[in-house]
């Protein structure tokens, strides 16, 4: 899975998720058992977050949570 971070959104910063084939000079996270890629620039960001599955009334999906951080 790969993690990247577009600008824009309410703190300048959206999040882009997507199923990728980590690359040569990415940095390897490990979060809740799953490897996230990232570009080593917005490393520290994907550092901070916790990934988790939830279930609602409106349907299930991964959740993604900053530790107060916003993005």
């Amino acid at each position: 899975m790969r993690f990247a971070f577009a600008g824009g959104g309410c703190c300048g910063l959206n999040y882009q998720m997507m199923l990728d084939t980590p690359h040569e000079d990415d940095v390897i996270h490990v979060v809740n058992d799953i490897q996230v890629a990232s570009d080593p620039q917005v490393a520290d960001l994907v550092q901070e977050m916790a990934l988790d599955y939830a279930r609602d009334d409106e349907g299930a999906g991964l959740v993604i949570s900053s530790g107060g951080s916003c993005f």
